[in-house]
């Protein structure tokens, strides 16, 4: 299977327990543009009504998946900064899937 696939039947999965929370999900990154990435798997989740949507369900549904949180959105923002980039203000985190492959997860509102 290849990593777009696998990237596919991944959101597929988390789609509806996604959904639940009201957000949608969508694949972004290296492995849209190219088909993989030997980095990581970008994925964004976004609001599907705004206003009625949960950030805290969302981020249970990936770890009932067995996902790890290695970073969370102030880690990233404070490693950012350290870089010189501190008009960065993302909701992003970064996870670690039970296959042992990162993916950094955007989260949009």
């Amino acid at each position: 299977m290849t990593p777009i696939d696998q990237a596919l039947e991944l959101v597929r999965g988390l789609g509806p327990k996604l959904n639940e929370a009201g957000f949608g999900i969508a694949i972004a990154g290296s492995v849209l543009l190219k088909g993989e990435s030997k980095k990581d798997l970008d994925l964004i989740v976004f609001p599907q009504n705004a206003g009625n949507f949960n950030t805290d369900r969302a981020r249970e549904v990936f770890t009932e998946q067995d996902w790890k949180c290695l970073f969370q959105r102030h880690e990233v923002v404070q490693f950012w900064a350290k870089q010189g980039f501190v008009q960065d203000s993302k909701f992003v985190e970064v996870w670690r899937a039970s296959n042992k492959k990162r993916i950094d997860v955007f989260f949009l509102s």
